[in-house]
């Protein structure tokens, strides 16, 4: 029997604006509580978060199937897509299957793989900073960190340039079917038939790899599958998937949400200017501080105890790890962006066996993006605006965020 319930909607916009005082409390005085709005528990406290992640066999990551099982058989065949797509994913996958789709992917993401892609990253961060200098006035996700990210996960898969649009709104339009959170039947009806027309799309490009092979990372796909029997054609159809969305969605947010940081600290970002050699550590901190990724969620294999708390098999756990991120006992002043600070052992990009994948492509994207960004446009403002907070559970990040970027760094040193 569940204790007490906490009737708190956190995804509540008022609550959203500003999660972090109600997840610290949650911390302070019950770091394991059951939530009767999501109907599961809440899990705060770094320890806590950090042993679930790496060293408890009690909590699964595949949650398709139970949602799979709770389904009408009306629903099954209106998600039919979104079922075989999603549960292929390597986040939603338990070992061995994990195990066997991440080795495979593993290769395309390491950090000396990721740092061939840099020159490629600077020139793209170039082109887009040389657009939005004529405008003065740009919306850092629209404008920037969207296009940027979408540009390079793009690349690596071989998608041709003139599909790339197309295939990033279908990324986005499918979030109601990937994130928890607030959204209208309407718009998740309309997700689970762009996810078929993703589906249809991967398909027939890992076709016409298998026929006529490249070097990206969707004709690796299709190899491992054709010669190797290592991945079924809808494991390779579901990766490609993954990966556009994955590797955009996540550094999207997280670059206007460093943008929006730093304009909080100007203490922090004089002092980037001054020793522009810290980005690397501010990267790492801005992670801890404002990561995207604000929490994950599993499933309770068995029944276990977690300070005194009976979970059930079978019942919801979210890992807060934001909450786990600006935890005192782990973290001296966590509420305080310091990009000093050492920040070995955080958890933005989760951990143990579903530690990010994309982590070090994040890394590069967030270092080459904010670093040129801020040098070019040092005098950047970020106005007052009323912020519209996506409505989901495990990503925190603004719908849009205007920016004015001041004088061209650039173009008054040429002149």
């Amino acid at each position: 029997m569940a204790p007490e319930a906490d009737p708190a909607n956190f995804l509540d916009a008022a609550t959203w604006s500003d999660p972090h005082p109600y997840f610290a409390h949650l911390r302070a005085t019950e770091p394991v509580s059951w939530n009767e709005w999501w109907k599961g528990w809440i899990v705060t406290r770094f320890d806590d978060v950090d042993h679930l992640l790496k060293r408890s066999p009690e909590i699964s990551a595949a949650t398709v199937a139970p949602a799979l099982h709770r389904a009408t058989p009306e629903q099954r065949k209106l998600r039919e897509a979104t079922f075989r797509v999603l549960g292929s994913w390597l986040m939603l996958t338990d070992p061995p299957d994990h195990t066997r789709l991440r080795r495979l992917v593993n290769k395309a993401f390491t950090p000396s793989t990721v740092a061939r892609l840099q020159p490629g990253i600077e020139r793209t961060v170039t082109d887009l900073l040389d657009a939005a200098a004529h405008r003065g006035r740009i919306d850092v996700i629209r404008d920037f960190s969207h296009p940027l990210t979408l540009s390079v996960i793009s690349e690596m898969l071989g998608i041709p340039r003139a599909d790339r649009p197309q295939v990033g709104v279908w990324a986005e339009e499918i979030m109601p079917l990937v994130l928890e959170g607030r959204s209208s039947q309407g718009r998740r009806e309309q997700a689970e038939s762009v996810m078929q027309e993703m589906e249809m799309y991967f398909r027939g490009m890992a076709g016409s790899r298998r026929r006529s092979p490249g070097e990206d990372l969707v004709s690796a796909l299709a190899r491992a599958e054709h010669e190797g029997g290592l991945l079924s054609e809808d494991e390779v159809v579901a990766t490609c998937i993954m990966l556009i969305f994955a590797g955009q969605e996540t550094t999207t947010g997280f670059i206007a949400n460093s943008v929006l940081a730093l304009s909080e600290y100007p203490d922090q970002r004089e002092l980037l200017r001054r020793a522009p050699q810290l980005m690397g550590s501010a990267v790492e901190e801005l992670l801890r501080f404002c990561g995207t990724a604000f929490a994950i969620t599993r499933l309770a294999r068995t029944d276990f105890v977690l300070r005194d708390r009976h979970i059930a098999a079978g019942d919801k756990v979210m890992l807060v790890l934001s909450a786990a991120n600006r935890d005192p006992a782990r973290f001296a002043d966590p509420d305080r962006l310091d990009i000093t600070r050492d920040t070995a052992g955080h958890l933005a990009f989760a951990g143990g066996v579903h530690y990010c994948l994309g982590g070090p492509l994040a890394r590069t994207e967030a270092r080459i993006g904010l670093g040129m960004l801020l040098a070019r446009f040092p005098d950047l403002q970020v106005p007052p605006q009323d912020l519209e907070w996506r409505p989901v559970i495990v990503g925190r990040e603004p719908a849009a965020l205007a920016v004015d970027l001041g004088p061209d760094r650039r173009l008054e040193a040429a002149g």
